[in-house]
């Protein structure tokens, strides 16, 4: 904790992003601690028509199996 005591000793407009650089950094080493997931989720995000289509005629039999 001592360590990142010298950030308070930097001035505001260096402070505040090189405290928002850590906190975002931190969560997103949280969120996804394997990076690879996070650059293929982004993927996902920038091309969402290859996502599954809910009424494709392959689900079909899947849907038929999981309803009574």
């Amino acid at each position: 904790m001592k360590s990142l005591l010298f950030l308070n000793n930097l001035r505001w407009y260096w402070r505040w992003p090189t405290k928002t650089a850590v906190f975002v950094f931190s969560i997103v080493a949280v969120c996804y601690p394997y990076p690879h997931l996070l650059v293929r989720q982004i993927g996902r995000l920038a091309n969402p028509n290859s996502l599954i289509e809910p009424d494709s005629p392959a689900l079909r039999p899947l849907i038929d199996d999981l309803t009574p």
